[in-house]
């Protein structure tokens, strides 16, 4: 059985009024389906329905936890209820029960849940999207998710299994060094050592393993020490 997610971006600029300080803006940035946050640089746009048969969920957490937009030029923090979308990776708010989705731009970090989002250019894509940051100063670790939908066996029914689809959310790692772009990290152990050729002793003696995430982590750390 095919998804029937569906989600109905407005194509105008949103008729509602969103405000800070009690102002509001429209911006001309070619994208009508955003809307400026005054004084935040900000963008948000409404999704007016989102439906689906499918299991699973596009969430790492479906329902809204309380969160923390922080404008790092500025300092400036905006507080909403907020969920992060794993298909879409945005940053999902809820505003007098209506759902919005914040625009993901350079200079903004959200906290979420004991994490922080940060919007990135996907280095395949080139799209701005939020994803989890790991570890960033210098050398940076992101945790990038992507939602796979994986589909009901045919004949599933007569087998007697679930006969929907399923969404699956993905992990994948991207690291970022000092003045370098950002590249998806290597599945292969050798690959991974080969980029941290300087760092061996110190691997060797943490006697860390590359290929999990919380010892990769505990190399970014390191990184930045140095």
């Amino acid at each position: 059985m095919l998804s029937k997610t569906q989600i109905f971006i407005a194509g105008t600029l949103l008729s509602a009024t969103l405000t800070v300080n009690g102002q509001t803006n429209n911006t001309d940035s070619g994208d009508a389906n955003y809307q400026l946050l005054a004084q935040s640089d900000l963008f948000v746009f409404r999704i007016v329905s989102q439906e689906t048969e499918a299991l699973g969920s596009t969430y790492l957490d479906e329902s809204f936890s309380p969160g923390v937009i922080v404008i790092k030029n500025t300092g400036q923090k905006i507080s909403f209820p907020m969920r992060y979308n794993a298909l879409s990776n945005e940053i999902e708010i809820d505003r007098e029960n209506r759902v919005e989705a914040i625009k993901p731009l350079g200079g903004s970090e959200v906290l979420l849940n004991n994490k922080t989002f940060v919007a990135v250019k996907h280095p395949i894509t080139n799209k701005f999207i939020y994803v989890e940051k790991l570890v960033g100063v210098k050398a940076k670790l992101y945790d990038f998710f992507e939602v796979k939908l994986n589909k009901a066996v045919a004949d599933a029914t007569l087998l007697g299994i679930e006969d929907k689809d399923e969404y699956v959310i993905k992990e994948q790692l991207f690291y970022q060094l000092p003045d370098d772009t950002i590249k998806e990290l290597p599945n292969k152990k050798k690959d991974l050592l080969n980029i941290f050729k300087k760092e061996q002793e110190f691997i060797s003696n943490k006697k860390l393993n590359l290929k999990k995430k919380e010892d990769l982590i505990v190399l970014f750390q390191y990184l930045n020490t140095i």
